[in-house]
This record gives C-alpha cells, structure tokens and sequence, in this order.
C-alpha cells in the first residue's frame, strides 16, 4: 500500500505551489473555524497555485449547501466533513463529484463500532483520537484501537492526522 500525503492548513499560494511541486498527494485549506480559516477567494488562489493537486476543504459544522456554493467558487475537489454530517451528507456531496474524507473522533473503544458506517460514504476516514474535554488536534492519551482497526476489511483510504505519535496514544500502532 503506496503512502499519501496531505498538506493541509494552507494559508498562502506560494506555500500550496511548494507542496505541489515537492509532491503533495492532497492539499488542504481550512472552512471550519481557527487560525488558518480561509475566505472562498484566499481557498482559490491556493487552488489556483496547486498545480492540478486536488485541494480539500475541511469544513466543521457549514450546511452541505454552502460546501457546494463554496466549491463552485473555490475550484475545490473535496470536502474533509468534521462535525455533525450524516452519511446522507456526505452521499449527496459525493454524487456532487467531491472526494469525501470523513472524520472519526475516538473517545472511547466503543467508538470503533462507527467505522464501518462512516467509511461507507467516504473516500477516506481520518482517525483522530481524543476526549470529550479536549479540542480537536489536541491528542490525548487513550489505548490504541490499532488491533482491532487491522481485522476490519474496509476499502477506503485511512488517514491519521500531523503529530500522531506516542504523546497521541498511548500504545503502539504495532502492539
């Protein structure tokens, strides 16, 4: 299984241009709320600047409506959906002609049970662990799920986010 990689958080053009060029699988730029939010025009330059990478959008809690408003200006090529999207969100999204990385927070073990479903209308799903008291990306120290993970056939594309390591599970990808 060949590696991919996403460069996301993208703020400026040139940046985007430098991850094209270096061999981005994927670019990202940001809708949900933060720091590295873009506005649609700031998204397209990035796009524009992408040298044909698809560029995803992460979205947090926007309406399927205005995910696909702000495709048809930005020139986006997928949506990566935090938040409260159903599968039926992301179907409608996908028959859009958007790639879909949907996201799966693992809080508890019991989480696991929602990969089959959540993987059924995405493209990829990225595993992000954490606890009902942390904010997204900040990690937490909760028990790899990684054996159970590996007796799962699913056929999407699995993705793990920047700085997982030690600091973000407590055991061993491998145990």
């Amino acid at each position: 299984m060949a590696v991919e990689a996403k460069i996301c958080g993208l703020t400026r053009s040139e940046d985007a241009a430098s991850a094209a060029a270096l061999g981005a699988d994927f670019l990202g730029v940001v809708f949900a709320s933060g720091p590295r939010a873009l506005t649609p025009r700031q998204a397209a330059e990035i796009v524009s600047a992408a040298a044909g990478r698809p560029v995803l959008g992460v979205f947090g809690a926007q309406p399927v409506e205005e995910i696909l408003r702000i495709r048809d200006v930005t020139g986006l090529r997928g949506a990566q959906l935090h938040g409260p999207y159903s599968t039926d969100d992301a179907l409608r999204l996908r028959s859009n002609g958007l790639l879909i990385w949907r996201v799966i927070r693992l809080e508890a073990e019991s989480d696991l049970d929602a990969i089959d479903a959540t993987a059924a209308a995405a493209d990829a799903l990225l595993v992000e662990p954490g606890s009902p008291t942390q904010a997204v990306g900040q990690g937490c120290a909760c028990p790899s799920p990684w054996p159970r993970w590996r007796a799962r056939e699913s056929r999407a594309r699995w993705s793990w986010p920047g700085g997982s390591g030690p600091r973000r599970w407590r055991t061993r990808w491998d145990s």
